[in-house]
Order: C-alpha cells, then sequence, then structure tokens
C-alpha cells in the first residue's frame, strides 16, 4: 500500500480548485428569458405527439411468438394513457407467454430536441430497460421503431418493431430480429382492436 502525503494532497486540491471557475462555487449564473423561452418552446408537445393520442384507452390483442405458421399465440389487454400534458403515451399490457403471466409497460415520446420518436420498455420476463427510436411515415400510417433488445442466450440483439395503424380502432406490430449480418427474423406480431 501506498501512502499518501497530506501536502501532496494539499497541492492537487489545490490545482483543482483553481480550475474550478468561481460562479461554479456559490455563484450559479441564471438562466436569460430568451434561454427559458427557447427550453418552453422545446418542451411543448405538438403534432408528432398527437399521432400517438388516438391509442389512448383500452384495447385487446392476439399475440403471436414465432412466425405465424409455428409460433404459440396468446390473447392479451393493453391500455394506453397520456402523461404530463400529452407529451408521453404509457402503455401496460397483460398476456402469457409459455403458461406463464407475460406483462409490459412501454413509454412512447416524441423528442422535440433530438427530432424523433423514443421509447424505453421494461418486463416481468427480464431486468433490463429496452429503448428504441423510431421514425414515423405518415404515407403508410407506420411507426417504425428500431433499437437493441435481450434476447436469452444471445445477449443485445438488432429489433425493429413497425407498428402498422389500419384505423383509429385497430393496429398490427410485426416484431423483427435482425442478425449481424443483415438475415431478418420475425419474432413476433401483435393485432389490437379497439376494446368496446
Amino acid at each position: 500500500m501506498v501512502a499518501r502525503s497530506p501536502s501532496v494532497l494539499a497541492a492537487c486540491l489545490t490545482l483543482l480548485s483553481a480550475t474550478i471557475p468561481q460562479q461554479a462555487i456559490g455563484q450559479e449564473r441564471q438562466p436569460t428569458a430568451a434561454q427559458i423561452a427557447e427550453w418552453r418552446r422545446r418542451g411543448e408537445p405538438g403534432p408528432a405527439h398527437e399521432r400517438l393520442a388516438p391509442l389512448v384507452g383500452r384495447w385487446t390483442f392476439r399475440i403471436t411468438f414465432g412466425d405465424a405458421s409455428d409460433g404459440q399465440s396468446a390473447a392479451g389487454e393493453t391500455e394506453y394513457k397520456l402523461l404530463m400534458g400529452g407529451r408521453f403515451l404509457v402503455e401496460e399490457s397483460r398476456t402469457t407467454f409459455a403458461g406463464q403471466p407475460f406483462e409490459w409497460i412501454g413509454i412512447h415520446g416524441y423528442d422535440n430536441v433530438m427530432r424523433k420518436y423514443t421509447s424505453a420498455w421494461i418486463d416481468n420476463l427480464g431486468t433490463q430497460i429496452d429503448r428504441m427510436d423510431a421514425s414515423f411515415d405518415s404515407g403508410a400510417n407506420r411507426l417504425t421503431y428500431e433499437g437493441d433488445d435481450a434476447n436469452p442466450g444471445q445477449g443485445k440483439v438488432r429489433v425493429r418493431w413497425a407498428i402498422d395503424f389500419q384505423s383509429r380502432d385497430s393496429y398490427t406490430v410485426t416484431m423483427t430480429e435482425i442478425a449481424p449480418s443483415g438475415a431478418e427474423q420475425v419474432r413476433g406480431t401483435i393485432v389490437a382492436t379497439r376494446a368496446r
């Protein structure tokens, strides 16, 4: 173990404190009126946020794990709610997987600064928080998320979730896994209908 000299430590602290601007030591610089106005402008929900609002409400769905020919499927329910003045859409879903309860919570939004849709997702089958970014194709009425997801035995894998809105009362989700080689495999599909 190497002993540290009090005088060496004091010299290091003196040098460090000399590099910190005085405003950081007890004198915070207040934001200007222009900066505050810009923060508020960037924080306001707009048309991109409004695209998510039609999802608000209760939905029923059928989820198929794997492709449609060999996958197992289950019924489920989802509820969407807007939070924080329409800035974020929260999704809470429940179904079954391999005979066990399967539930997830997603938070969807649009980042005005980055100019893209974003999502964070958790479920009761893992302990990670998955995050994806998306773009919206208004011609196809499709929201396409891409990001990394946890896959048991493989670790993080690249995924794409394409959400196709058929109407205000129905949508489908196609979940695709993308191998490092670029090969794609459908991991699952969701067909959802607004609950009446």
